[in-house]
């Protein structure tokens, strides 16, 4: 007796080896692309946070150094002028010497595009302790081949009052007049009208 059964060979489904061997080593390159990429940005994150200090060390006692310094980032739309770095010098003034800063802290970002914007950048903030209230300095650097650039630079006090008496006493500079010398007048009283 013969036993007659379907005799066809079964096909493999599925990819064949040689696609999913492409596709673990495809896998592996975006893995190692990554890491590289993170391993970029953590070195800038410190590049930054060391720029950061070694910035702040100076700006907070000497104030910012002139608008044609290297320090500064130039491009596009975003061009250090002095009148804006002697505002901020003034207001550092008036704020006066740091007591302490605490530690820096930053994070990165890297945009890709066509604009001005694209790049590497690091925020970084610092807190600052002055007599008169605490504060936060936050810089962001775009991180070049020569090193990081500042792009921005921002103090934040935590006392509004004091902040805002700052600004009214940089106001009054801008104007001429010395604040530290207005004389403190007392509100007039109010006059008797002229009995007829």
């Amino acid at each position: 007796m013969t036993q007659t059964g379907n005799t066809q060979k079964s096909k493999r489904s599925g990819l064949p080896v040689w696609v999913i061997i492409v596709i673990i080593v495809g896998c592996f390159a975006s893995l190692g692309t990554c890491v590289w990429g993170f391993s970029g940005l953590f070195k800038a994150g410190n590049a930054a946070r060391d720029k950061t200090d070694e910035f702040l060390g100076s700006a907070l006692t000497e104030g910012l150094p002139k608008a044609d310094d290297v320090i500064y980032l130039s491009e596009g739309d975003l061009i250090w002028k002095q009148p804006t770095i002697d505002r901020i010098n003034l207001f550092l003034k008036r704020i006066g010497k740091p007591r302490s800063a605490g530690e820096t802290m930053c994070s990165t970002i890297s945009r890709t595009g066509t604009g001005s914007q694209n790049g590497t950048y690091a925020t970084c903030s610092t807190p600052i302790t002055y007599d008169a209230t605490p504060a936060r300095v936050t810089t962001v650097w775009k991180i070049k081949d020569a090193g990081p650039l500042l792009s921005s630079f921002n103090i934040n006090v935590e006392n509004e009052e004091y902040g805002h008496k700052v600004l009214s006493d940089i106001a009054l500079i801008e104007r001429g007049i010395d604040p530290d010398t207005l004389e403190k007048k007392e509100p007039a009283e109010p006059q008797e009208k002229a009995k007829e």
